[in-house]
């Protein structure tokens, strides 16, 4: 894969754990809801995974502009990086670990939202382990002992999302 840091990886990343051992399948679901403010917005609640990084696994998507920030929430927009479009607004509350996505663009809604849930099913059994990091050609993404996104490199190209991280297809045979 040409991880950076192969010893890492064997060490203490993904392999320590081959065959899902030790982890709860029911990490690898979203639980979401319709919006009853908005009818393009959908509610998540996160089962495990720390909320106050969700932006960084989301950054791959577009980049962000924030709205909003304090010690409670925080809400952002994310954007299309060539049109400018604004494609989705997230509303994160670190108390009740929800998370409030209003889906504003029209074409390839329901791909961004798969896209967007498939992050969040990352975010929630993330050990770390340095794959996804390794399949960033531009080396914009460091997930080896936090998941952190350099603004400036990501190109927004989705290699990091369409990669299927081992741990939640391990949880998808094993749940």
């Amino acid at each position: 894969m040409n991880h950076k840091n192969p010893d890492s990886f064997i060490g203490r990343g993904w392999r320590v754990r081959a065959g899902g051992r030790g982890l709860d399948h029911y990490k690898s679901k979203v639980e979401s809801t319709p919006c009853i403010v908005a009818e393009s917005a959908v509610m998540y609640q996160l089962l495990s995974g720390d909320i106050r990084i969700v932006r960084n696994f989301l950054r791959p998507l577009g980049p962000q502009t924030f709205v909003d920030r304090s010690e409670y929430s925080e809400t952002f927009l994310i954007h299309n990086l060539k049109t400018k479009e604004i494609l989705a607004s997230v509303e994160v509350s670190y108390l009740d670990e929800a998370i409030r996505v209003n889906y504003l663009l029209k074409k390839y809604k329901r791909l961004f939202q798969q896209r967007i849930e498939k992050q969040l099913k990352k975010l929630q059994v993330c050990v770390f382990c340095g794959a996804c990091g390794a399949k960033c050609k531009l080396n914009a993404l460091d997930s080896d002992d936090n998941f952190v996104v350099e603004e400036k490199k990501c190109s927004s190209c989705n290699d990091c999302v369409s990669f299927n991280c081992p741990i939640l297809d391990s949880l998808k045979y094993k749940g």
